[in-house]
């Protein structure tokens, strides 16, 4: 997605810009608005605006760039979905998370007794997942995480983090989501409350979480997130 800010490339990337003008213009709308700074037409890589004005489909998206009251779909939006999984795949979702945050501090714990200790306290797998491909999950978004609650016992701050995670993107959705997200997953709007709010950790919180669920905690669920 980081190279949708450049220009296009030839015939391919002019196929591509009008391939979604045609048939998904508030994708193209969504692609632009994510890489600039500022929403807008004024924001498309040289030449784009241009290639879009050649069909009907074309200057209708940029339409929607240009009318903040027409636009209907933003990324970090997908995330509003989360509040229609079952309480279960939630829970394994932040646990999830919470492992891949704390993956080198569980991978640290060497001892037979303390591995066991840990693998009942957070539940069948979670222990394998954080040794095995958690590590190499998250990126950059760890550090945000791993900067709170380090006194706490390792079980405790895995919980902590993913709820964290959770609330994060639930801080920002409509109230009625909010409400039907409480219900299922108990706790978490007030984890909503005491998570401070900034928009570029909760994008990449997001994104982590997206390819948690969709690789590891329920594929299922993919088409409804892409």
């Amino acid at each position: 997605m980081a190279d949708a800010g450049r220009s296009p490339g030839g015939d391919a990337g002019r196929g591509f810009y009008r391939e979604l003008a045609a048939t998904r213009p508030e994708l193209l709308g969504a692609i632009w608005r994510f890489n600039a700074a500022e929403p807008g037409p004024e924001a498309l890589a040289p030449g784009v605006a241009e290639i879009l004005r050649t069909c009907p489909r074309g200057r209708a998206a940029l339409a929607r760039l240009a009318d903040p009251a027409r636009r209907f779909w933003a990324f970090e939006e997908e995330s509003r979905r989360l509040a229609l999984l079952d309480p279960p795949t939630l829970e394994a979702l932040a646990m999830h998370f919470g492992a891949a945050v704390n993956a080198r501090a569980l991978a640290a714990v060497v001892l037979r007794a303390e591995r066991q200790a840990l693998t009942a306290a957070l539940g069948p797998g979670i222990l394998d997942y954080a040794l095995g491909r958690g590590a190499f999950h998250l990126g950059e978004v760890r550090g945000h995480f791993l900067a709170r609650h380090g006194e706490r016992p390792l079980p405790e701050r895995v919980r902590l983090h993913g709820r964290e995670a959770l609330a994060a993107c639930a801080g920002r959705w409509p109230q009625a989501l909010r409400e039907l997200a409480a219900r299922r997953f108990p706790g978490l709007m007030d984890a909503a409350a005491q998570t401070p709010g900034d928009r570029a950790v909760e994008r990449l919180t997001w994104f982590g979480l997206k390819k948690l669920l969709t690789k590891e905690v329920a594929p299922s669920w993919a088409p409804c997130f892409f």
